[in-house]
């Protein structure tokens, strides 16, 4: 290796090389790969490693062929190796040939896959060349792919034109390109082949139609599912399946035969298949013995052996082949002779229902779930034994001749001519009245004695039934009694049944079980607030456990454990007071009156709390316990002293709130009452100092002189007052602010009422002293507020844009002397200086502005939401554009339409338009655009034209029209 480097660094080092080891290119279809090659995926590719340019000394590389999105062993294989060592003696230019391989998915797809050959050099004995990269591969999948058809189905006689849609089709016209030598290229045309198979059968006329649409004519055949197989150049792929149409007989002769069979069918109809296609032919789901096909519309059958009433006859094409069987179907029914009876074993009972023998024909050759019948009920058990014979169990029945009758698969029997076969039952239990009864207790039965007639006249099956149960012993005594053991049990209004031989007979009573009845509980009270487990002792819960529920009061128990008939437990829920326990079993309910009781109730303290819904009183919050579990439950009550509370409201098993109720005094007990318990708590509750809560109104207007209700609390007993003598003597006092109310005068302990003075301002607490003789109690509270400013109109009610003109505002409340605050605003814009007038009159000047806007004033903090029924509003002034005519002539009396902009005359507004100072005549406001009067006699022109609308001003000058002759007389 060393002498190897040093002999090719002296070729390096020399300017005219003596040798050269040559090139390692990569070559495929005779041309150099350059780029990408692509290969296409039905064919194989040959591709050689050549040594080119020259061949000195010896020369060896390693090659590897390497995976990209196309994986070697799945979808391309290489021979003869994927990876190894290539070598080259002197003077040997020979090819390397590698054979490439796509492996076909039968799948289409619109992406390429790709892979690589990578090579190296190894040792040369001279400077060699070797390529820059690896060379990439890339496979083009040519698998068609069918999307859709035009016809998914087809008769068995073929010539169904079926078109497929998809991708892949190819041109038809493809041309390829063929290099000779290395240097000449041409293109030439290749042929692509189009193949359209269904199963295994080629399609005739396949027509390719464009590179996504194929066409071609079925060939007779049959079978369903046939996978359409769709090749294109060598590449297939089956996307879609076909079905030939499935047999369908349309008529057949005979229509009947014997259950035995034989007959010969003739088959009429269709899609029978144009060859032999191991047809068979079913009558109903019996296959025929032998079967002939003759044509696609006819085949021959023997009826095989069966029994049955219209029964399909259809033909199977390869039933033995899952994949294409085909079943069809007829339009015509087949049926087998009926069965037809000729005697039978038993035709009536003395006793228990018979098992019978039904002798006859065409009952069939096998069992095929033949059936013996009395009338139309069937037996109650049956078994077939011979074309000639079935035996069965006379079904539970009433009446006198019932015929009998035999069902094989739909095809029912007639009598033999001349032979009646009937069945009669004995007469049904009738009259039956219950002579003697008693009740079961506990786990002992009680017995029941029927009378009646019809009973039998020999011990018949005999059975009792009360309610669903069956009595346990029921004893047959004569044709006309009969005796039961019942069998303990719970409910009532159950009926008694009586079974002779299956015929039933209902007693004339009912049947009821001892009722239910709680006699005491253990223990016999608990808490309020429920999950106590108490027992029930008492009778007839039951000898078993039924399912028994427990109502303590109105309110069913939880968790209810039944433990024998006498004892049932249950867990209590929340409730109050002494209460009624009842047991419910079976629908049958007993009531112990008072047997339990919920603990009383125990106050401990009282907690003060306010309520700010009703702020007529106080709300007190009482501790205890016991105080019930629900605000639902009644007899549940609060007093202060000896008054009830106003309202009394549950809040928990432990708290209950009090709305004081109005009194006086001091260190007043506190008690609750729950049904027939009553607890207090002493010294609990002292009555407060009076305090104003409301006002009613609680606004006058700025006048005074207006009587007010002064609400409150503790305003103290009935004044003198109420006997005429004057207010002073009750020595009670109002005050609004810090102004003293007039005429004061008491109305009751929560209410006064006095007349407030001259005023202004909002939110002005309102006192109240009571003097009870030993000291002043002073209460405050409320708050009262003079009427707000109420502006009701305005002179003017609207200005020009640009402002700068007093405004008048009319209304109330404005204060009867000067305020020492008070502010107008137009919208949100000051309009100053104000000048107070009076109580009902305002000036201010306004400001520029534009739009509608609301007008408010606040007067010492008094301020009312501005109403939109009083808007001031802020108008352009007129813009005068153009006239028609355009100019006028002197005398006047021309109609004159003045042009412009902002020319609307709104309500309260004049209009007046002058020209030359001359008033216009007839003016009228047309529109916000136009204007309309009659000119003036004149002066010479030209003239200005003023139009005023209201406040607003705005003018343009006209010209004067020259003189015109309009027509001339001629005068005699």
């Amino acid at each position: 290796e060393r002498a190897a480097r040093a002999m090719v660094a002296r070729w390096l080092s020399q300017a005219h090389p003596p040798a050269d080891a040559g090139h390692i290119q990569i070559w495929a279809d005779e041309k150099l790969l350059t780029d990408n090659l692509v290969i296409q995926e039905c064919r194989n590719k040959t591709v050689e490693v050549r040594r080119v340019g020259g061949s000195d000394g010896y020369l060896r590389i390693s090659y590897a062929f390497k995976n990209g999105t196309a994986v070697f062993g799945e979808t391309v294989d290489v021979a003869p190796n994927l990876a190894g060592q290539l070598t080259w003696d002197h003077g040997d230019q020979t090819p390397r040939v590698f054979v490439i391989t796509p492996l076909q998915d039968n799948k289409w797809s619109d992406a390429t896959t790709n892979f690589s050959l990578h090579v190296e050099l190894e040792y040369a004995e001279f400077m060699a060349h070797m390529p820059s990269g690896p060379t990439v591969f890339e496979i083009e999948n040519n698998d068609p792919l069918t999307s859709s058809l035009s016809a998914a189905n087809g008769p068995t006689t073929g010539g169904t034109t079926i078109t497929l849609f998809g991708q892949g089709f190819k041109n038809n016209n493809t041309r390829e390109e063929v290099v000779v030598d290395g240097f000449t290229t041409f293109f030439k045309h290749v042929f692509v082949g189009y193949e359209i198979r269904i199963g295994h059968t080629e399609c005739a006329r396949t027509t390719w139609l464009s590179e996504t649409s194929l066409a071609c004519e079925t060939a007779p055949g049959t079978g369903s599912a046939q996978a359409i197989r769709v090749t294109v150049q060598g590449n297939y792929s089956s996307d879609f399946d076909f079905s030939y149409d499935v047999p369908l007989t349309n008529s057949f002769t005979p229509g009947w035969d014997e259950p035995n069979g034989g007959a010969t069918l003739t088959l009429s109809g269709r899609n029978f298949g144009m060859e032999d296609a191991n047809q068979t032919v079913r009558v109903g789901f019996t296959e025929s013995l032998l079967t002939g096909w003759t044509s696609d519309s006819s085949i021959t059958a023997t009826v095989p052996e069966g029994v049955g009433e219209g029964l399909d006859v259809s033909v199977v094409l390869h039933p033995d082949d899952i994949l294409r069987v085909a079943v069809g179907s007829s339009i015509q029914k087949f049926s087998y002779a009926p069965p037809v009876l000729i005697d039978v074993t038993a035709r009536t009972t003395d006793g228990t229902l018979p098992m019978v023998t039904i002798t006859g024909t065409n009952f069939g050759d096998h069992d095929a779930g033949q059936k013996g019948m009395v009338g139309d009920t069937e037996c109650t058990s049956n078994r077939w034994i011979s074309d000639s014979a079935i035996e069965c169990r006379v079904p539970p029945g009433s009446g006198s001749l019932v015929p009998f009758k035999v069902n094989a698969q739909g095809a029912v029997s007639t009598p033999a001519p001349s032979t009646s076969i009937f069945f009669s039952y004995l007469a049904p239990p009738l009259n039956v009245t219950v002579t003697d009864v008693s009740v079961p207790i506990a786990n002992v039965a009680a017995g029941i004695t029927m009378a009646g007639v019809n009973f039998g006249q020999s011990p018949p099956c005999v059975n009792v039934r009360i309610g669903q149960t069956i009595a346990q012993l029921s004893t047959w005594i004569s044709d006309t009694s009969v005796t039961s053991s019942v069998e303990p049990g719970v409910g009532k209004e159950h009926d008694i049944t009586l079974y002779i031989n299956g015929q039933a007979a209902l007693a004339d009573i009912q049947f009821d079980y001892r009722q239910p009845t709680p006699l005491s509980t253990d223990p016999d009270r608990a808490p309020t607030d429920g999950g106590t487990n108490v027992t029930i002792l008492g009778t007839a819960f039951g000898a078993y456990d039924y399912n028994a529920t427990v109502f303590i009061g109105s309110t069913e128990c939880n968790q209810t454990v039944w433990t024998s008939d006498s004892s049932i437990s249950c867990v209590t829920q929340p409730g109050t007071g002494f209460t009624n326990v009842s047991v419910t079993v079976g629908g049958f309910t007993g009531t112990g009156i008072d047997i339990f009781a919920y603990n009383g109730p125990s106050v401990t303290g009282v907690a003060f709390t306010f309520n700010g819904t009703n702020t007529s009183s106080d709300f007190i919050r009482l501790l205890g316990e016991s105080f019930g579990m629900g605000p639902t439950l009644g007899g549940l009550s609060a007093f202060v002293g000896n008054t009830e509370c106003t309202s009394s409201s549950w809040v928990s098993t432990t708290s209950l709130d009090c709305q004081v109720p109005p009194g006086v005094g001091s260190e007043l007990p506190v008690s609750v009452q729950l049904g027939k318990y009553l607890d207090l708590v002493d010294k609990a509750y002292s009555y407060e100092i009076p305090a104003v809560t409301g006002l009613s109104p609680a606004y006058a207007p700025t006048g005074g002189n207006s009587s007010i209700l002064v609400l409150g609390e503790r305003f103290g007993p009935s004044c003198a007052v109420a006997s005429g003598l004057p207010p002073s003597i009750c020595n009670i006092e109002v005050s609004v602010g810090s102004t003293s109310c007039s005429d004061v005068l008491w109305v009751s302990e929560t209410a006064l009422s006095c007349k407030v003075g001259s005023g202004i301002g909002s939110e002005l607490l309102v006192a109240v002293t009571v003097d009870r003789g030993v000291n002043d109690l002073n209460g405050t509270g409320g708050y009262f507020t003079y009427a707000a400013p109420d502006v009701a109109s305005l002179i003017p009610p609207s200005v020009p844009t640009y402002g700068g003109l007093d405004v008048t505002m009319l209304g109330s409340n404005f204060g009867f002397e000067q305020p020492s605050q008070i502010d107008i605003a137009i919208g949100s814009t000051a309009c100053e200086p104000v000048i107070w007038t009076s109580d009902s009159s305002l000036q201010c000047r306004s400001a520029p502005g534009d739009g509608t806007r609301t007008i408010s004033a606040n007067v010492m903090g008094s301020f009312k939401t501005p109403s939109n029924t009083v808007r001031f509003s802020y108008l352009e002034p007129p813009l005068l554009e153009a006239f028609t005519p355009s100019k006028v002539v002197p005398p006047g009396g021309q109609q004159l339409t003045v042009h412009g902009r902002y020319l609307s005359v709104y309500s309260g507004e004049a209009l007046s338009i002058t020209i030359a100072n001359v008033p216009c005549l007839n003016p009228v406001g047309v529109s916000a655009t136009r204007l309309t009067c009659v000119t003036p006699p004149l002066g010479n022109g030209p003239w200005n034209v003023v139009v005023q609308i209201g406040n607003r001003r705005g003018d343009l000058v006209i010209a004067e029209a020259n003189p015109s002759i309009t027509a001339v007389s001629a005068f005699a």
